[in-house]
């Protein structure tokens, strides 16, 4: 919209020209009429160059407002998968945590698999597999708060494009 009055205003002063000198011709022979015809048609294609000029950075603006529009909608994307992959891991750490605290702590828990072996072999075998089970789960953990941070950051990166997006347009 900001380049529309300038067009608008060169328009205007082309047409001024061209009637100002048009009516104020004190032209005696025809070479002043071409000359005086000749800068009217300067003029004029003056004006045509700048309204071209204008056109190229309106099309370069709209194509960055639509860079800038795609990205916006990539990151939100992006946020909204965040979210519910945070759910559903939440979920099911929660439950984890849950079934951990019904049932045992860890100590009884390492106890109950020592005790309840037939044979050395049986106990490392259970041992491995409530070691194996903890590590997924601290995997799990992990993998939580680290898509939390990510999520955060691109909620930043939301909010800085909209800003930039807002000062441009």
């Amino acid at each position: 919209m900001k380049y529309g009055y300038k067009v608008i205003l060169a328009l205007i002063f082309a047409t001024s020209i061209m009637y100002t000198e048009a009516g104020e011709s004190n032209a005696e022979t025809p070479e002043e009429l071409i000359e005086q015809k000749q800068q009217v048609d300067e003029g004029i294609q003056k004006l045509n160059e700048e309204i071209e000029e204008l056109k190229t950075d309106l099309h370069q603006q709209i194509e960055e407002f639509e860079a800038t529009k795609k990205r916006l909608e990539q990151v939100d994307q992006k946020i909204q998968f965040a979210e519910e992959s945070i759910d559903k891991r939440g979920k099911i750490i929660e439950g984890r945590l849950k079934a951990y605290q019904i049932e045992k702590s860890n100590f009884a828990l390492y106890m109950d698999v020592i005790f309840s072996s037939n044979s050395i072999a049986d106990i490392l075998g259970k041992v491995t597999s409530v070691n194996t089970i903890m590590e997924a789960d601290q995997t799990l953990i992990e993998g939580h708060y680290t898509e939390q941070k990510k999520l955060e950051e691109n909620k930043v990166e939301l909010n800085k494009l909209q800003e930039e997006q807002q000062q441009r347009f």
